[in-house]
């Protein structure tokens, strides 16, 4: 028996609130070297205009493209439905020395007005959504003709080594007597049966999500420093299983684009800034 939605998300935002304590410990979530952070902040550097930008970071959780993209001069919101989250965020803009405004809210339900942002970022999100589609439009609701929005997100490579690697992994971690940080936010069955992009192997279903909504100008680019990176100064079980391999997916929002999606209302309950 399926799940209600609301009992989906319910399961996610206790995932992550029970996670969000070890959450940067995980492999490929945090920030483990400086040469990490530098993979990320080239990539993230490439992928917007010079500063400063309005950029809206979906999904912030403990705010590490948030931080990153302050650091870089842009004005940076952050948003997540994980309170936990966005305390373990605020933590790091603080050791960071950068402004960032938090914000609570469901990335794809956002808390915004209209046309709010310059640029909306993503990372390890779009995997998590129960509904995609409408993610795609909220984010483009909040952009600003001639902005862009840019998401990250982890492809799954499947297959016989992989489920090698990982049993190799796990057999490390246990004689090395190391917490297993990624369980700590595992979901339930229900709730990995409800996201339509889990475990995909290639960004094609996003493209046809995309081609769906009307935007046919996506590009799409595998990161390859960001994951090699990621692979020094790990644990050995962790260099065992790897890193999960990820793209990079970018669009522009032009005025035809929103016009294509229909009218915007205000919110109400909307931050005016």
């Amino acid at each position: 028996m399926s799940k209600s939605p609301n009992a989906v998300q319910d399961a996610i935002k206790g995932a992550w609130t029970r996670g969000a304590h070890a959450y940067d410990h995980d492999a490929g979530h945090g920030l483990a070297t400086p040469a990490v952070e530098r993979a990320w902040s080239d990539v993230l550097e490439d992928a917007l205009d010079a500063a400063p930008l309005d950029v809206l970071d979906v999904g912030t959780g403990t705010g590490l493209l948030a931080v990153i993209a302050a650091k870089l001069g842009h004005r940076v919101t952050g948003v997540d439905f994980t309170p936990a989250m966005l305390e373990r965020g605020a933590h790091r803009a603080e050791r960071a020395g950068v402004h960032v405004a938090w914000c609570e809210g469901d990335g794809m339900d956002l808390p915004f007005r209209p046309d709010s942002f310059d640029a909306v970022v993503s990372r390890h999100v779009l995997w998590t959504l129960t509904d995609p589609a409408a993610a795609f439009r909220e984010w483009v609701r909040v952009t600003r003709p001639g902005g862009r929005v840019v998401w990250f997100d982890g492809l799954y490579s499947g297959g016989w080594q992989t489920k090698l690697r990982g049993g190799l992994a796990r057999t490390l971690r246990w004689l090395q007597r190391r917490p297993d940080h990624a369980g700590s936010h595992g979901y339930p069955d229900h709730a990995i049966e409800a996201l339509p992009l889990r475990g995909i192997r290639s960004p094609e279903p996003v493209r046809a999500l995309l081609h769906h909504l009307g935007i046919d100008d996506a590009t799409f680019e595998h990161l390859t420093e960001v994951p090699r990176a990621e692979q020094h100064g790990e644990p050995l079980h962790k260099r065992v299983a790897g890193v999960e391999r990820r793209y990079m997916g970018t669009f522009h929002v032009t005025a035809e684009l929103k016009r294509r999606f229909g009218p915007s209302s205000e919110r109400a309950d909307s931050p005016s800034d």
